[in-house]
């Protein structure tokens, strides 16, 4: 019986038990994500032994990585909803046609992203405050990164392909065998174990991108072979201008949806930082459960993103629309009840991370104001996961722009001059509460759901669709 219950076929997402395949279909999505996080874990955990400057240097070079990563980012996640709903209409060709041109546009974008990233580090460290000290080190992490940018963006491509068709399990294993070839490679790059240079913390960017380009090279080869559904076609790397504006068009607000929340949080630091080192540091203990969270959102977020996008393709639009509502309404009570449990244990999981009375005590109220928003939490990822794969990506964006901008930011400031530190994390909560109310409000009222794609279509007519 289980495992018949576990038994998935990619023609479950069009025509299975919604709630079966959703299930399905991000459990694999959910595991890799969570995996991957161990990236930073494990750099955090090695660049430690070597002393503050180091883990400072990790501090300031990640913002921006993850803001360049995330204009790849987007753009890969426009190639997989263009996949996704190609998939849907049966049109082989239209797959393999988005593929090949994200493929292009991606590779064009990192040489420029690249090029100007090597030599604009050092003034974009300056600008975040990096001193004298954490520069060079932050900035050889950095420049490292920028090298290997492009196997970074292969790397998310692959991954969104293969979540594209459906196959999520493949996506999987590529996030897998990344995390855990940097797992092995990080000390001995970090240290210089046996015939390795010790490289410090260059040694941390460096066992990342092979790490990841490694995991690129093998799904691009995958993709190349045609043989996983997918085939990025030697005959069509022309670039089509048209179709890369198109992909432009979807694919950098989500790109601006990324890297929103990144960006609020530098915002606000400053604020955090004017309370005290143990504001911070219950922050950064705090910070590390709703990453966690955002990642098991994600995975659910991305199942359903997929499944919208093909039954959009096949025009089943009714049943998109109760993928959405299933998928949110499912992710609210499973939040919330894991939210109960996060507030019920909140004083024990803060002693996990420290042992001074004062920091466990700030942890433990940021854990139990943001327990009681994660429901929510929940359905605004859910829903923007759904609105990207109807193609209304813009959309999705200003919601996340709104939630940050217009709710956490200037909540953060009010609030914590009325409550001090305890009011930063009731900015967070009514944060999450207000994205939700919007996600909700668009997607019973909203024009979200678009069909990309003309199930007759070739590739030649592909390059014509319709935004509209």
């Amino acid at each position: 019986m289980i495992a018949h219950f576990f038994k998935f076929s990619k023609e479950d997402i069009l025509r299975g038990p919604i709630g079966k395949s959703l299930f399905l279909l991000s459990f694999p999505l959910v595991s890799s994500n969570l995996f991957l996080m161990t990236y930073h874990l494990v750099d955090t955990f090695w660049l430690g032994k070597i002393g503050s400057q180091a883990l400072a240097a990790i501090a300031y070079a990640l913002p921006i990585s993850f803001l360049v990563v995330a204009i790849g980012g987007g753009i890969a996640n426009a190639g997989s909803i263009l996949i996704a709903q190609h998939k849907g209409a049966k049109n082989q060709k239209g797959i393999d046609y988005a593929a090949t041109q994200t493929f292009i546009f991606l590779t064009l974008l990192s040489f420029f992203v690249s090029l100007f990233g090597f030599f604009a580090t050092s003034p974009f460290l300056r600008l975040l405050g990096a001193s004298e000290s954490i520069l060079p080190l932050a900035q050889s992490y950095l420049q490292t990164i920028f090298l290997g940018i492009v196997l970074m963006y292969w790397f998310i491509m692959a991954r969104n392909f293969f979540r594209g068709i459906g196959d999520s399990l493949s996506a999987m294993w590529i996030g897998f065998f990344s995390a855990a070839l940097n797992l092995i490679l990080d000390p001995f790059l970090i240290f210089g174990w046996g015939i390795f240079p010790r490289m410090e913390v260059q040694g941390a960017a460096l066992a990342t991108i092979i790490a990841r380009g490694l995991a690129a090279f093998l799904g691009v080869l995958l993709l190349f072979r045609g043989r996983m559904g997918i085939h990025i076609s030697f005959q069509h790397l022309k670039p089509n201008f048209s179709y890369l504006w198109r992909l432009a068009k979807l694919g950098f607000p989500v790109s601006g949806e990324i890297s929103a929340r990144s960006i609020g949080i530098i915002i606000i630091l400053p604020i955090i930082s004017s309370f005290g080192i143990a504001t911070v540091a219950a922050y950064g203990i705090g910070s590390r459960f709703l990453t966690l969270f955002f990642m098991l959102a994600l995975g659910i977020s991305q199942a359903v993103n997929t499944m919208v996008a093909q039954n959009l393709g096949a025009g089943y639009f009714l049943r998109a629309r109760a993928t959405a509502f299933k998928g949110a309404l499912s992710s609210f009570v499973l939040f919330s009840i894991l939210g109960l449990l996060l507030f019920w244990q909140a004083e024990f999981f803060a002693g996990i991370f420290t042992n001074e009375v004062q920091i466990q005590k700030i942890t433990t109220q940021f854990l139990q104001v943001i327990s009681l928003s994660l429901g929510f939490f929940a359905i605004m990822r859910v829903f923007a996961g759904a609105f990207r794969g109807g193609g209304a990506t813009l959309g999705a964006m200003m919601i996340t722009f709104i939630s940050v901008f217009i709710f956490l930011i200037p909540l953060t400031v009010v609030f914590s001059k009325l409550w001090g530190s305890t009011g930063i994390w009731w900015a967070f909560f009514v944060s999450h509460v207000a994205g939700a109310v919007l996600a909700s409000l668009w997607f019973f009222f909203g024009k979200w759901q678009k069909r990309l794609v003309d199930a007759d279509a070739g590739h030649k007519n592909s390059a014509k669709l319709s935004m509209d």
